[in-house]
């Protein structure tokens, strides 16, 4: 089994029954469950997530504007070009397949990827659009599918976006605030913690945790969308403390600080 740096966070995705991942720092790898194979060549990022039957990695800190992709059906070879790069100086966060589009979520902007057929390189090629030149995403894990939506968490507040017409693909930003009945307290956040905020969505809950004290989540907001928007805030126990969630055989776990489960 490959050694990996402490500290470094992980970003996964399984495709076609095999574990792919990577840290940002050692190889980007296959897991099968019995073994692993390092590919040195991919790029080293941390936001993995697979659209058009490629897999997109962005993350990589050596190139944070860039987001990469691998050859049709094959998530273990990357092309010296298959690279996009929205315009901008705000670093890309991280990537979600939505609806027959790659939604590309930056600190400060939102843009949708597409591939279109180009007739005189006789193959399909990447289309960028903006979405959003006013709101992004604050970290990696603060981006969530909310169920027709996208949830993402700004820094300030949560916000939603999806089709404002569905006939023709129009995307856009929901104008309401999800948050606004808890602005005041995201509002002391400091930028140099964002990193830490992250979002997850289970069971019509969608769940916001985000360190408020120190640098490290220490404050669990839960959104209860059957209940008309209202929020639950959890704060001194270890739920409050989450930074990072998965469900497995539809039971939610949350992973905090001190390594327990």
């Amino acid at each position: 089994s490959p050694t990996f740096t402490a500290g470094a966070e992980f970003g996964f995705y399984v495709y076609d029954d095999e574990l792919w991942g990577c840290n940002g720092v050692e190889d980007y790898f296959k897991y099968t469950g019995s073994a692993f194979t390092a590919y040195p060549s991919a790029p080293k990022g941390n936001n993995l997530e697979v659209f058009e039957d490629r897999m997109f990695v962005s993350g990589v800190s050596a190139e944070p504007l860039s987001t990469y992709y691998s050859s049709v059906g094959d998530p273990s070879v990357f092309g010296a070009s298959d690279v996009v790069m929205p315009l901008g100086t705000d670093h890309i966060v991280t990537q979600k397949n939505y609806y027959g589009t790659l939604l590309i979520f930056k600190t400060a902007s939102i843009w949708k990827l597409t591939f279109i057929y180009d007739q005189v390189l006789s193959a399909f090629v990447p289309k960028l659009e903006l979405q959003s030149g006013t709101y992004g995403a604050c970290s990696r894990k603060a981006v969530a599918v909310v169920e027709n939506d996208i949830w993402f968490f700004t820094g300030l507040e949560v916000r939603a976006i999806g089709f404002q017409d569905n006939q023709i693909g129009v995307f856009g930003v929901n104008q309401a605030v999800i948050s606004n009945q808890i602005k005041d307290t995201l509002a002391t956040i400091i930028p140099e913690n964002y990193g830490q905020v992250s979002c997850f969505y289970n069971s019509r809950r969608f769940y916001l945790a985000v360190p408020l004290v120190d640098e490290t989540p220490d404050t669990l907001f839960v959104c209860h969308l059957l209940y008309k928007n209202a929020w639950t805030k959890y704060t001194g126990r270890d739920k409050a403390r989450s930074t990072d969630f998965a469900v497995v055989d539809d039971i939610l776990y949350s992973a905090f600080v001190g390594d327990t489960y």
